[in-house]
């Protein structure tokens, strides 16, 4: 931590005893380890059969010994409940987020029933429960292109409109 605290001070005019920029720093570089880790777990680990998982670290940055250390993690009991528990909070705050955030345009939120059909429809591909209920599932890819590109000609429509008024004001002057 001194060492990264050192570079930085060097780069950028921070005073490197400062107990704020000390816990930002630390966040920020917890944060890099935690999503650095993940992003190991789910490109050498998960979907992976086990006589194919690496035994040697796949990265510099890790030793072998750290490597076999994350992939017992992993691989235990209790790895597995954290990464279930995980996956179900990134679903309820994926749901909280988007209870607060207002409709694009307008001050209204999003109704609980399509929060939790988008939700669920992201976290769970397999879930057959938004058919039981008889709520739609989010369009695939192509309906939100097209709504996308929709949205856009209404822009380009609109921007052409004011265009054309400037350019009658203009004659008019």
């Amino acid at each position: 931590m001194k060492e990264f605290m050192g570079k930085l001070s060097t780069r950028l005019s921070v005073d490197e005893k400062d107990n704020p920029t000390i816990e930002a720093c630390t966040n920020i570089l917890q944060t890099r380890v935690c999503q650095s880790r993940y992003l190991l777990k789910k490109n050498y680990f998960i979907g992976v059969p086990a006589n194919e998982v690496r035994t040697t670290s796949p990265v510099s940055s890790l030793t072998d010994e750290q490597w076999l250390e994350l992939m017992e993690k992993w691989s235990s009991a209790k790895g597995k409940e954290v990464s279930e528990k995980n996956k179900c909070n990134r679903g309820k705050s994926m749901m909280e987020n988007m209870l607060v955030q207002p409709i694009e345009g307008l001050d209204t939120t999003i109704s609980s029933t399509e929060i939790v059909s988008k939700v669920l429809s992201q976290t769970s591909v397999a879930s057959t429960f938004l058919k039981n209920a008889g709520l739609e599932t989010p369009g695939t890819k192509s309906t939100a292109s097209s709504e996308r590109e929709a949205q856009l000609r209404e822009k380009l429509q609109a921007e052409k409109q004011r265009v054309d008024l400037l350019q009658q004001e203009l004659n008019t002057l």
